[in-house]
């Protein structure tokens, strides 16, 4: 078998964790950049002295560890910021994840990367799959997930490519919204066949 890679992207709070153990349990070997970007956080990881250095001893919690709730409210508020901490973390997340591709040659590949099309990464997949909800489920589950304001949600959707644009570039679109996870699964399996079969 060649290798197939499949880039999972889409809104925020869309479901995106959700459809990607979805394509786990239809056999696909499945890596998420958010859970690079979490481990490269802690206090053993790469980024923590340099993300400390950048922001300060606020962000520290009681356990000693990055509190990415406090982060996220100042790089959420401030683009400069974002993309400082985004210099810091996205070097080191590419270099994981191409370890993870060599480590897992002769597979078919799912990598789940919130900001796929802001970065413009296309091309480093054979496929793209966009996962899509409505605001208003995106702002509720931000609500009750995250414990987020009204205001606090929308300002993180906004901080994204709009979601129609997401879709028009993608190969792929799973509109996640009321899907119990059997039908998530069963959509999820059909693209994996029309891509092999492709």
């Amino acid at each position: 078998m060649i290798t197939m890679l499949v880039g999972l992207s889409g809104g925020i709070a869309c479901g995106k964790s959700t459809v990607l153990k979805a394509f786990a349990e239809e056999g696909a070997v499945v890596l998420s950049a958010d859970d690079l970007v979490h481990s490269l956080m802690t206090s053993n990881g790469k980024a923590y002295s340099k993300i400390i250095k950048l922001f300060g001893d606020s962000i520290i919690g009681d356990d000693q560890e990055i509190d990415r709730k406090a982060l996220g409210a100042l790089v959420f508020g401030d683009s400069q910021l974002r993309e400082q901490l985004e210099l810091i973390l996205h070097p080191l997340v590419y270099e994981a994840f191409l370890e993870w591709k060599e480590q897992n040659k002769d597979s078919f590949l799912v990598y789940e990367i919130p900001l796929l099309f802001e970065k413009n990464r296309e091309r480093d997949f054979d496929y793209t799959v966009c996962v899509s909800s409505s605001q208003k489920t995106q702002v509720e589950r931000l609500k009750s997930r995250n414990g987020l304001s009204n205001e606090e949600a929308l300002s993180r959707i906004a901080a994204q490519l709009p979601l129609d644009q997401k879709e028009k570039r993608s190969d792929f679109v799973i509109f996640n919204e009321d899907i119990e996870f059997d039908e998530l699964k069963q959509r999820v399996l059909e693209i994996i066949v029309k891509i092999q079969s492709s």
